[in-house]
């Protein structure tokens, strides 16, 4: 059987809480499971579906016989009824240990307090999507404080909003230094699952979160898609969705996250 993608990153991480309960069956039937995915997430995947053959997307070769194939996002149709399919387990990737370790002793010295990623806006900042996403500034209640440290999440380049922010508004967000979180994505895993919390807009980053099992905060819309008619976001137990009307200021949003991540500062010290 041929998995393939059809769809961009986060999508991918998203149908890919399927792969277990395909596996399960594939294995039971005798079968193989083929998963193409994005180059990048070749390395996590073969990790964290080791049943699997893992390979880039398109490599199918001539001659090559398959038997089913089946693009992921169609998976959930056939696991994902009910909202009572959806597994309670936190997670189903897994990070490489060796970095997550190295990651977590490097943001440790930072000092005592809450680890906290931070990514705020998408790549794709057309018209029609910047209401949806926040500026950094807009996170000024989490800057600067003994009892939480933000990690940069963003994975454009956002050198100049970081710089700006630690610059004039001590902002103090850390950058792991020669992580390429756009295209190492094995790297954004490991630097992901060694966090206590992560806050994202809805990107690829609040997936990746979401599938490490890692506490997540994550705004969008109001009844967003993939909410499934719930005020909740099913494919991920650790994700916490908060929401915004099209006609509400997102700064209600920013402040009821920002009042959450303090009270949980406040309790990790």
């Amino acid at each position: 059987i041929l998995v393939w993608r059809e769809q961009g990153i986060c999508d991918d991480m998203r149908f890919a809480s399927c792969y277990p309960d395909l596996m399960a069956r594939v294995a039971r039937d005798g079968g193989r499971l083929i998963i193409e995915t994005d180059p990048r997430l070749i390395t996590l995947y073969a990790r964290s579906f080791p049943g699997a053959t893992v390979r880039a997307e398109g490599s199918l070769t001539e001659g090559e016989i398959i038997d089913y194939d089946i693009a992921a996002g169609s998976l959930p149709a056939i696991f994902r009824n009910e909202i009572t399919d959806f597994p309670a387990e936190n997670s189903f990737l897994r990070p490489n240990e060796a970095r997550q370790a190295a990651y977590r002793a490097e943001l440790d010295k930072r000092g005592p307090g809450l680890k906290v990623g931070l990514a705020w806006r998408s790549r794709d900042m057309a018209a029609g999507r910047q209401r949806f996403y926040t500026k950094l500034p807009d996170w000024a209640a989490l800057f600067n404080r003994d009892d939480l440290h933000l990690v940069n999440l963003q994975y454009d380049n956002a050198k100049e909003e970081i710089a700006h922010a630690n610059e004039t508004l001590g902002a103090n967000i850390h950058v792991v230094a020669d992580l390429d979180l756009m295209n190492d994505l094995d790297g954004a895993a490991a630097l992901t699952a060694s966090l206590d919390l992560v806050i994202s807009a809805s990107t690829s980053v609040a997936d990746m979160a979401g599938a490490l099992g890692i506490p997540t905060y994550t705004y969008g819309a109001y009844r967003h898609p993939m909410c499934l008619g719930t005020d909740v976001f099913p494919w991920y137990p650790s994700m916490t969705w908060v929401s915004h009307r099209w006609n509400e200021d997102l700064q209600i949003s920013v402040n009821n996250i920002t009042n959450v991540a303090l009270a949980r500062a406040q309790q990790h010290t």
